[in-house]
């Protein structure tokens, strides 16, 4: 019998309901397998939850989110699995990564090839820009929010190591919203 991950889903707005999913059973070259300490709930969370779901409102890069999503996108967590690729080049600042290591998960994953990402246009403007808890659960590997047992990182996310002496409350109250 595979694995069941618990998490917590918006199958719409204004519901909130515990769902089980598989467990990955397979990384893709460069994705990762975290484990959530901690995470936080943003005002994007609430405005999700009421069915405000426009990113970036106002401006030419509004972005429309759907349901059903896993939230949590302020994220402290331990890395449990890890592929070769995503242990050399995931973390933001170019430092290996480890199993057990805890880190924080830039929420935003930007493509690299879109004119705007090749110019060097602020991450907002990717054309292809997805956001963790955000992203619809209703397809695997299903887990690409906070608020669940277990949590997907896609290839192309950055991640950055928490040090020791810093507390994992610290921690995700300085989730970042950066990217490279």
């Amino acid at each position: 019998m595979s694995k069941k991950v618990k998490a917590v889903v918006m199958p719409e707005q204004g519901k909130i309901e515990i769902r089980e999913f598989p467990f990955p059973d397979h990384l893709e070259d460069g994705a990762m397998i975290v484990r959530p300490i901690m995470s936080g709930i943003c005002g994007t969370d609430k405005h999700a939850f009421r069915g405000e779901s426009v990113q970036y409102a106002g401006t030419e890069r509004e972005i429309f989110g759907s349901y059903p999503v896993i939230p949590g996108h302020e994220s402290v967590a331990v890395v449990v699995e890890i592929t070769p690729k995503a242990r050399r080049e995931m973390e933001f600042y170019g430092e290996a990564l480890s199993e057990g290591d805890r880190v924080v998960i830039s929420p935003d994953i930007v493509c690299g090839y879109c004119y705007q990402c090749r110019h060097g246009f602020h991450y907002t403007w990717c054309e292809n820009i997805e956001s963790y808890g955000h992203m619809k659960c209703d397809a695997p590997p299903h887990l690409f929010g906070g608020w669940a047992e277990y949590m997907y990182i896609k290839p192309g996310s950055h991640v950055c190591k928490i040090p020791a002496e810093i507390s994992d409350e610290i921690a995700v109250e300085g989730s970042f919203r950066s990217s490279k």
